[in-house]
């Protein structure tokens, strides 16, 4: 028996060496639901493993509210919500796919509580490759970056976001965000997963985190299919706002004293301002076409008017640029976006 958990735990140590990256992308981009403070439970373990060390299935590792607090979990979470996180976290199962096959395994094997109150966890046997990885990743980015965080979906996005650090950039599909995050019968509707999933995500990782985030949509046909995750370290934001103000500065002193007459022909500006407005006339036609295009009329309609007496409501309220950007946002959040 000794000769078989011997073996198990060297295997295990030479698939974390030979596919280290391979592993790191499989366990982020993994099939998952856990809580917050489950997520915490597990990260509290590992922030207790000597880096470089290897986690292993022959430990019962103890579980420390003062590891999950520092963490970012509630400073006044009780002994109960730690029980009952663990609880939970027994049932849980993680699935990684390959190509065309799918292994679903779970996070822990044993839980362990002691007439003293102390738990313990010991991990299961499949899983140890991905926390012997993440564990060597820790100290890099979560134990400081997601503290605050109370999204588990923030982190899973701020996990998403690592893997394309030295690029700043990430293309996901809203299938895989459904398949990682276990959203299949869920949020359905691309309103509904932008507010409460994308757009708190986005809120707490650029509170919370190094980075700021900011998320652009893409589409197949009239439909959204993916968003695209840019990011940035705020120390370099700052740093290239500094330079752009001191750039200004410097024009503005080195200006010369004489400004020159620049001569406009009488007729611009009145071209000009018809140019604009028949380009918003042409923007006001397409969001009415689309709000009756998908349906969307009674979403918008003020008490018993009528379909046409709404379009000519919106017409006459859209008088700006502005205003014309506020309504093709709503309509984005409703899944419809107008080149």
């Amino acid at each position: 028996m000794k000769d078989s958990i011997v073996l198990n735990k060297s295997k295990a140590k030479n698939m974390a060496k030979n596919n280290l990256v391979v592993k790191s992308n499989q366990v982020v981009e993994a099939s998952y639901a856990l809580t917050t403070l489950e997520q915490r439970l597990i990260l509290s373990v590992i922030a207790q493993i000597p880096k470089g060390q290897e986690v292993s299935d022959d430990v019962l590792y103890p579980i420390s509210i003062e590891t999950v607090v520092k963490l970012g979990g509630d400073a006044n979470i009780f002994y109960t919500n730690i029980k009952e996180a663990l609880n939970r976290l027994y049932d849980r199962s993680i699935v990684l796919r390959d190509m065309d096959e799918s292994t679903s395994f779970r996070w822990i094997q044993q839980k362990r509580e002691t007439k003293s109150g102390e738990l313990s966890i010991r991990f299961s046997a499949p899983i140890l490759p991905f926390l012997s990885n993440l564990s060597t990743e820790f100290t890099k980015y979560l134990e400081s970056d997601i503290v605050g965080m109370t999204s588990t979906y923030a982190i899973r996005f701020y996990e998403l976001m690592m893997q394309y650090r030295s690029t700043g950039k990430r293309e996901i599909s809203l299938e895989d965000i459904r398949w990682m995050f276990q959203l299949q019968n869920k949020y359905p509707v691309w309103a509904d997963l932008k507010r409460w999933v994308i757009d708190q995500a986005t809120k707490e990782i650029n509170q919370y985190s190094p980075y700021k985030l900011t998320i652009e949509t893409k589409k197949t046909g009239r439909k959204i299919t993916s968003i695209v995750l840019s990011f940035q370290d705020k120390k370099n934001l700052k740093a290239d706002k500094g330079k752009q103000s001191n750039k200004k500065s410097k024009n503005c002193d080195s200006g010369d004293s004489k400004q020159k007459i620049i001569e406009v022909p009488t007729n611009f500006a009145k071209q000009s301002k018809n140019a604009n407005l028949n380009d918003l006339e042409h923007r006001v036609s397409r969001i009415t076409s689309e709000i009756m295009r998908n349906r969307l009329s009674e979403r918008f309609k003020q008490g018993s008017e009528s379909g046409m007496d709404m379009i000519k409501r919106i017409k006459t309220e859209i008088t700006s640029e502005d205003i014309a950007e506020i309504w093709e946002l709503k309509l984005q959040e409703m899944g419809v976006v107008i080149n």
